[in-house]
């Protein structure tokens, strides 16, 4: 059957996906607008005369500006309809149309197909045809709301059901002008203004035809959430099947004499979480006792080093090792690409080998520092991690990013590096003032929220002091074995560790900002906060959301609100230098409900336009 033209159904307004208002038609897809990549479609099933539908004159006009450079070759037509149900659009549609020759599609706007039903629909002989998706794990997340029920090729009956299981209408139709005919009088003779309850009351008149789209991911695009599932689709596979790209692919040869060389690296990090350890340092094997020839330096800055520097430097040279004792200034300053290349200079220079041992001693910021010299000095001598703040002992120590900063920001320049040994002790926790313990709690509370609704309810119903010695050796060792249990499956956080990057996304940004007045727990709970309000204005997550991040952090004291001074833009700003910035927009990893990273198809990060992370930066000010 040879079929030339095609109705866009484009009038209403459904429910807007775009914060700032964009009529649905026009919503970015990766990129593209919604319904260009309909428009694409019936091209390369031959389709030469499409008539758009738009629910008024401003929005036909709107559409026929962003619409025009997208296949020139197709004779496109705009009408305006001021009725915004699908049934009255198309009687106005086929009215305003002077004549249609033959079979013609209509279909919606709001489509992602992965193969072409539109060809399939020429295979038919049928006056009047649906396409019926009979993928079952597409239907499992398509975002289809109808549901068809057919046997032997022929429609039973269309409803509007939670199934899953039934295969799904995906809106898209054939008609010839004699059976829309006898439709448009059945449905105005029955006084019919709901288009699947017309089809289905008509379907009992004449049987329409079941097209199967058997394969293949298809979306029908009305909330958020199967918006962002279309747009890692479209990303992730459609991208790569593009007649350009396929074609510039063809010209590159495979090169095939080479020799592979391929080495899986083996990791075993010794983490030991024990109250008073540091006390009793040299009854116990820190740095390995076939080292005993090499010299070994401590880092820590000079806060930590007037509490135990001196101390810890004693213990080990009491055990006979060579070791030095270095030391930088306070914060989040020595963290930098200068600070860096003057402690390498002065290690060197006191004599360094293979077998010598980095012992950071303090906080996050050396921590990161030590580890990134232990990782680049000969490119690679021992490293062991001695934290003594809350932040240190729960996140910073435990793992194996190792960085410094960049002048554009956080942890720009590092590499991944695991430490021999990692040396836990929590009675150093209470040196600490009450807000650098908040401070390291936020990560805590990350995972908590994140990852185990158990630690987040146990952390909201605690009643006690945040300085009890059992209630912070809980709480670290807790953190330890979750953050374990995430390095385990994914050490590279590619997937489900990206548990331990969440809020960090405008939470570095905050912190950078503030001129690293905040310190990183504090950013990365307003950082929280804000993925949050961003996770609920995209849909994939509801007020109860909110409320449990702004109900936990507050109860410990920790700030959810963006600082006054700092602007919604230069934040945008900052994000742009993030990792995870890709193609004009932000990925971040959200979740959809406490203790659970929301996910498509194990994707665990989603694409948010600038425009969105703005609005939720906006609800994150002070009020």
């Amino acid at each position: 059957m040879n079929i030339n033209t095609a109705i866009i159904l484009a009038a209403g307004q459904g429910k807007r996906l775009d914060s700032l208002g964009t009529i649905k038609p026009l919503v970015m897809v990766a990129g593209k607008a919604l319904i260009a990549w309909q428009i694409e479609k019936l091209a390369e099933a031959g389709i030469s005369n499409l008539y758009i539908i738009a629910n008024d004159k401003e929005a036909a006009s709107l559409m026929k500006q962003q619409l025009a450079h997208y296949e020139a070759n197709l004779n496109i037509r705009y009408l305006s309809r001021k009725d915004e149900d699908m049934l009255g659009s198309l009687a106005s549609a086929v009215n305003k149309i002077e004549k249609i020759e033959g079979p013609f599609v209509v279909t919606v706007c709001d489509l992602i197909l992965s193969s072409n039903p539109f060809k399939l629909l020429s295979t038919t002989d049928s006056d009047l045809a649906m396409v019926v998706a009979t993928d079952p794990e597409s239907n499992q997340w398509s975002g289809a709301k109808v549901r068809v029920d057919y046997q032997n090729n022929q429609i039973i009956g269309l409803r509007k059901e939670e199934d899953g299981k039934a295969p799904r209408d995906v809106g898209i139709y054939l008609f010839t002008k004699d059976a829309y005919n006898r439709f448009l009088n059945f449905v105005n003779k029955n006084n019919i203004t709901e288009f699947t309850q017309a089809l289905n009351f008509f379907n009992q008149k004449q049987s329409i035809r079941a097209m199967e789209m058997e394969v293949g991911p298809w979306f029908d695009v009305n909330t958020p959430e199967t918006l962002i599932r279309a747009e890692l689709f479209v990303r992730k596979i459609l991208h790569y099947h593009e007649p350009v790209l396929k074609a510039k692919l063809e010209k590159i040869e495979t090169i095939n004499n080479t020799v592979n060389f391929s080495h899986k690296k083996n990791i075993k990090i010794e983490i030991i979480v024990q109250r008073n350890i540091l006390a009793e340092l040299e009854k116990y094997e820190i740095i390995p006792k076939a080292c005993i020839r090499s010299p070994h330096f401590i880092v820590c800055d000079a806060k930590t080093d007037q509490l135990y520097g001196q101390l810890v430097l004693g213990k080990l040279q009491s055990q006979g090792f060579h070791v030095h004792k270095v030391v930088v200034s306070p914060g989040e300053s020595s963290k930098s690409a200068q600070q860096y290349l003057d402690l390498a200079e002065k290690i060197l220079a006191l004599g360094v080998d293979k077998k010598s041992i980095i012992i950071s001693l303090g906080g996050g910021v050396i921590n990161n520092l030590s580890g990134f010299l232990a990782a680049t000095i000969y490119r690679g001598i021992g490293l062991i991690h001695i934290p003594t703040t809350l932040m240190a002992q729960c996140d910073a120590a435990i793992g194996l990013k190792q960085g410094i900063n960049g002048s554009q920001g956080k942890n720009l320049l590092g590499s991944y590096y695991e430490p021999l040994k990692i040396v836990v002790d929590p009675a150093l926790l209470l040196t600490l003032d009450d807000r650098w313990l908040r401070d390291g709690l936020a990560e805590c509370l990350k995972h908590a929220l994140a990852q185990d609704k158990k630690f987040f309810e146990y952390l909201i119903d605690y009643q006690g002091n945040i300085r009890d010695i059992d209630f912070l050796e809980y709480v670290v060792s807790k953190n330890i074995k979750l953050k374990i249990e995430l390095m385990e499956q994914d050490f590279k956080e590619d997937n489900k560790a990206l548990v331990l990057q969440y809020g960090h996304e405008i939470g570095h940004a905050v912190e950078y900002l503030s001129g690293y007045s905040l310190g990183h727990g504090e950013g990365i709970s307003i950082g929280m906060r804000v993925s949050a309000e961003l996770a609920r204005i995209i849909g994939v997550a509801d007020d109860k959301v909110v409320e449990a991040h702004l109900n936990l952090l507050s109860k410990y004291g920790l700030p959810t609100d963006i600082p006054v001074d700092i602007k919604a833009e230069d934040l945008i700003n900052v994000l742009k230098y993030n990792k995870k910035f890709r193609g004009g927009e932000a990925e971040f990893a959200l979740l959809d409900k406490v203790g659970s990273l929301w996910n498509a198809g194990g994707v665990y990060t989603i694409p948010c336009r600038l425009e969105l992370i703005n609005q939720a930066i906006l609800q994150s000010l002070p009020r």
